[in-house]
């Protein structure tokens, strides 16, 4: 993990066999492997902090975070998040799909960045913090990482609630987002309460290499969010 300290670019970066046989798979793999889940429904964004360094794609921001081998959105797309739909009915088994901006490239397309299956969904950091193991706490851990996207709580009594920002530690100097505070909206964000989303490790996939990610062009217009009903048509529009 590069670390901020002014002399390296700040990216996520994952340690060999996190994500083994998970990494810049095809599009005919990938439908091979996910076939028993044609029917489940997608939500796809454009995951803006995406770079592109010549050879690779480069996160470069705090969401998603796929540090410590498991994939987790706590940090961006709050809205969608929020949906009352979803909160209601539940997100576990939900497919979220990670897509390059157009503004990479000029051959309009967007590329598949990640893609995960929804494993379990957490009301507050408190209780997604509570459900993790001590290394990936640790790994996620904003306190000490520039791009973590987990806040450690505060020990009784200075915890008062899960939604209080006050009764998390302050991220490190360097976060990606203790700039003007942004980071006390992903603890509450405008009194909405977005789920935080835990990625399955068997069904979560990254692409770094643009050769090998299937890509999305639609009707040739960008799009910031769009739904699938199913997995399968989600794949059958991709190339």
């Amino acid at each position: 993990m590069c670390l901020g300290n002014g002399q390296e670019a700040l990216h996520q970066n994952v340690s060999d066999g996190e994500f083994f046989n998970k990494i810049d798979v095809t599009k005919g793999e990938l439908e091979r492997k996910l076939e028993k889940y044609k029917a489940e429904e997608v939500y796809a964004y454009i995951v803006q902090s995406v770079e592109y360094d010549g050879s690779k794609f480069l996160q470069a921001a705090t969401g998603p975070n796929f540090e410590g081998g498991i994939i987790t959105l706590c940090t961006c797309k709050h809205r969608m998040r929020a949906s009352s739909r979803k909160v209601k009915e539940g997100w576990k088994s939900t497919w979220i799909a990670g897509f390059t901006g157009q503004r990479l490239f000029r051959d309009g397309r967007n590329y598949l960045f990640y893609l995960m299956r929804v494993g379990e969904a957490f009301p507050s950091q408190k209780a997604l913090w509570d459900s993790l193991d001590t290394h990936t706490r640790e790994v996620k851990n904003a306190l000490h990482n520039p791009l973590g996207d987990l806040y450690q709580p505060k020990p009784s009594p200075e915890f008062k609630s899960e939604y209080e920002w006050g009764s998390y530690y302050e991220p490190c100097k360097d976060h990606d987002h203790r700039k003007d505070g942004i980071w006390k909206g992903d603890i509450d964000y405008k009194g909405l309460h977005p789920s935080l989303l835990l990625g399955e490790k068997d069904n979560s996939y990254l692409w770094f290499d643009k050769s090998r990610a299937p890509s999305y062009k639609g009707d040739g217009k960008q799009f910031r969010q769009k739904k699938f009903n199913s997995l399968e048509a989600f794949l059958r529009e991709l190339r």
